[in-house]
């Protein structure tokens, strides 16, 4: 198995090879929150599609593991931040949290505050989250689940 990850600007391939593997908790997340249950490789192109860029880490061999990226929202200061992968982001968690934060900086066009919101049975999230310098703000009830809303502050950027 490959050492490091590499991140690159994503492609519409990337998504279509991730969609089909991802982690169990994250299809359950994106289930609740889409309103077509399922259709990963849409809701995925969506986030690629987005102004701010997507974003893929990948293999040596060019397999994509984990997308994400950032997304804007009305107010110019805050993005909207988010990330799924595939069962294998384990193997690579030591690397993902070291390089966290040069990675939000890096992907970050110039908000303020990241957040979003992530489901509370998604663990492996949660703990990313809180382990990369964000705050679970509270927790909110959506469709009968909880979520919790989550937030950092981005020094030295800001629009």
């Amino acid at each position: 198995m490959d050492n490091r990850l590499q991140v690159r600007r994503a492609t519409p391939e990337d998504i279509y090879r991730i969609a089909p593997r991802l982690r169990e908790a994250d299809k359950k997340e994106m289930d609740i929150a889409l309103d077509e249950p399922g259709n990963y490789t849409t809701a995925l192109m969506d986030g690629m599609l987005s102004t701010d860029g997507c974003y893929v880490a990948v293999t040596d061999q060019n397999v994509p593991e984990v997308v994400f990226g950032t997304h804007p929202t009305d107010d110019d200061d805050i993005g909207l931040v988010w990330m799924m992968a595939t069962d294998n982001l384990r193997l690579y968690r030591k690397q993902l949290i070291q390089e966290t934060d040069m990675t939000l900086h890096f992907i970050n066009p110039g908000y303020s505050v990241l957040m979003n919101y992530v489901y509370s049975g998604n663990r492996a999230h949660v703990v990313w989250l809180q382990r990369s310098g964000f705050s679970i703000l509270r927790g909110i009830n959506y469709k009968g689940h909880r979520f919790y809303e989550f937030a950092r502050l981005m020094e030295g950027t800001g629009k």
